[in-house]
């Protein structure tokens, strides 16, 4: 899953191989189309809800969902 935060492309991604890590972490997408670590993604009692450290401050990453649409 990609999002876009104020211009800024980050990735939602799953590891391949699990382990004690979260199974959610979270890549940014730079200009040259390479991929920063930022950090896993940890679970929540609130479902779609994630908390993070990046660069010594704690976030919280809120995925809401208003629509989602199927098409053939």
């Amino acid at each position: 899953m990609e999002l876009v935060i104020k211009g800024v492309t980050y990735m939602i991604c799953t590891r391949v191989v699990p382990s004690k890590k979260p199974l959610l972490f979270l890549l940014k997408l730079e200009p040259d189309n390479s991929r920063k670590y930022i950090s896993s993604l940890y679970p929540t009692s609130d479902l779609n809800k994630f908390n993070f450290d990046y660069s010594c401050k704690s976030y919280t990453l809120d995925i809401l969902v208003k629509e989602i649409t199927l098409r053939k």
